[in-house]
């Protein structure tokens, strides 16, 4: 991986543009179940006798089992909660997602990466039985590249995801899940990092501005190779105002 710096003196004002959309939607059709259950990381476990559930979702605000008209558990609420009154009485505890997907051939030589927008909390991540790692926070973003997991393009891919949340929380209302969104990304071998565009402006007047922005690319084949790296700067009104291209080689992985 290499980083650039490219430094800009703009005479107007300015507006980072978007980079090119390289995400889908990972939100459908995952299998659910609230329960410390073994090996669910296996491809070869069957998950048909659970929820299939839309993402985002939060299993603290469903309604519990064993309703109780006296007042001890009503909807998502219990007395028996482990916070208490600090936690609204709701409850957390453990709980399993799966999706099986299958990759089109558009995916054939592409680096492909997961994006969780949230996972409260203390998610561990599993593609194809292989474990990816553990993100014990539950309000911050994170991810990771499937690639040298997946299956070749047209059979079956099974992701697994364990959550856990004990209960004792940060807040008087975290929720437990997978709540917020979840994407797919493909990149080509050599691309812009996931979250590695960095934009500064150390000096600002009311008519001019420095920007310093800084790439990281990943080259993650097994050559090295040159890359031109053009970075536009463009205004509201969609102009290119300034623009800055620098040429290096790029390592291989």
């Amino acid at each position: 991986m290499k980083k650039i710096i490219l430094a800009f003196l703009i005479l107007s004002s300015v507006s980072a543009s978007a980079q090119k959309e390289r995400s889908i939607s990972f939100d459908n059709s995952w299998r659910f179940t609230k329960d410390s259950v073994s090996n669910a990381e296996q491809v070869i476990f069957d998950d048909t006798k659970w929820r299939t559930v839309d993402l985002p979702h939060d299993w603290s605000i469903e309604d519990l089992p064993n309703q109780n008209i006296e007042g001890h558990i009503q909807g998502p609420f219990t007395k028996e909660a482990v916070g208490k009154g600090a936690v609204g009485y709701m409850v957390g505890g453990v709980g399993w997602y799966r999706k099986t997907f299958v990759l089109d051939k558009s995916y054939n030589g592409k680096q492909t990466y997961i994006t969780f927008d949230g996972v409260y909390m203390n998610a561990e991540v599993w593609i194809n039985g292989h474990y990816l790692g553990n993100h014990p926070n539950g309000y911050t973003s994170f991810f990771y590249n499937l690639s040298a997991f997946l299956k070749p393009v047209g059979q079956s891919n099974v992701i697994a995801v364990r959550v856990m949340n004990q209960g004792k929380n940060s807040r008087w209302y975290s929720g437990s899940g997978i709540y917020r969104h979840v994407w797919l990304t493909k990149m080509n071998e050599v691309h812009t990092n996931i979250w590695g565009n960095y934009i500064t402006t150390p000096i600002v007047s009311e008519n001019s501005a420095r920007v310093n922005v800084r790439s990281e690319i990943q080259n993650s084949g097994s050559l090295s190779k040159p890359i031109d790296v053009t970075v536009d700067i463009i205004n509201s009104s969609g102009q290119t105002i300034s623009s800055k291209k620098t040429i290096a080689y790029y390592c291989c992985s």
